[in-house]
């Protein structure tokens, strides 16, 4: 029992610091300071981002990701699921 907590608290701890860097990497990312990240600003990091990955994660169609739109979309490419 007392591993099955540590390995949750652990476990927490890890998604609460990938969070955090996700909303630092927005904001830096986002360099209009628009609150929204264009296609043109990933594409600053993320070069080989194609037109249909960002249109597929842009739900409301903004033209601009939101801060839980691209953290759905950095989900999808490091391979975790939400």
């Amino acid at each position: 029992m007392t591993t099955r907590i540590l390995a949750a608290t652990a476990l927490l701890a890890l998604c609460i610091s990938a969070a955090r860097s996700q909303a630092v990497d927005f904001t830096a990312i986002d360099a209009d300071t628009s609150g929204g990240l264009s296609l043109e600003e990933i594409r600053a990091v993320t070069p080989d981002i194609a037109d249909i990955d960002f249109s597929l994660y842009d739900r409301d169609a903004s033209g601009e990701l939101s801060v839980e739109e691209y953290a759905a979309l950095v989900a999808s490419q490091t391979g975790m699921q939400q």
